[in-house]
């Protein structure tokens, strides 16, 4: 009875080697799992820094690109102003020249001489210093009885209503009533070809010119002017 008893209680005890191997194996599987979660997490982690680092990179490169394209626009907009002040200068000293040449060679056609004058040297027509009455307001331009403001440019722009560019007269060698002023300038931005003969003063002080009648004289401007 006694043993009996002692092998009942040997067969319903708890065996303390299984019951360590069953703490082993939870202690494991939660490890497993433990480190299965943070494999997880980790990886997660990593693909977060990933896509951040690409997505920084291509934002800094589509800003860099839309730079550049940017610069490239004010560049080439900054050469086509450029080009476009030179295209739309009106007279130059190339310019000047042309005309001198052309001068000369229709004042021959005309049987005439014509010599250059400027503002610093004025033609003496009949007693009166042009263009120097004029830019000195001492007499006032009429154009085909019209008074208008005149001035002298070297590029063919300016603020008054006729820029003076050019002077040609044959005063020098042409009899009394016979000389001939020409002023070559732009109104409003037009070339204009002017011709006075006028030989004595009136009560208003205009100094009168008309546009040139010479078909071949007003062209030869206008190819010199346009090309």
């Amino acid at each position: 009875m006694g043993l009996a008893f002692l092998l009942a209680g040997c067969t319903n005890g708890n065996d303390p080697r299984k019951e360590s191997t069953k703490e082993t194996a939870k202690t494991t599987i939660a490890t497993t799992t433990t480190t299965s979660t943070e494999s997880k997490s980790t990886a997660t982690s990593t693909e977060t820094v990933d896509t951040s680092t690409s997505s920084e990179s291509s934002k800094t490169t589509e800003t860099t690109q839309t730079s550049t394209s940017s610069s490239s626009v004010e560049a080439s907009s900054s050469s086509s102003e450029s080009s476009e002040q030179v295209e739309q200068t009106l007279w130059n000293a190339d310019k000047a020249a042309q005309l001198e040449a052309f001068m000369t060679t229709w004042g021959q056609t005309m049987g005439q001489q014509y010599k250059s004058y400027t503002n610093q040297m004025s033609v003496d027509l009949y007693g009166l210093k042009v263009p120097q009455a004029i830019l000195n307001g001492e007499w006032k331009m009429a154009i085909g009885g019209v008074p208008v403001s005149a001035e002298w440019s070297e590029s063919g722009t300016g603020q008054a209503d006729y820029q003076i560019t050019a002077v040609y007269s044959d005063a020098e060698t042409e009899p009394y009533l016979k000389k001939h002023v020409y002023l070559f300038g732009f109104q409003q931005n037009q070339p204009k070809v002017l011709v006075t003969q006028q030989n004595q003063g009136n009560p208003d002080n205009y100094l009168y010119f008309n546009e040139t009648a010479n078909n071949e004289l007003k062209n030869g401007f206008n190819q010199i002017i346009y090309g």
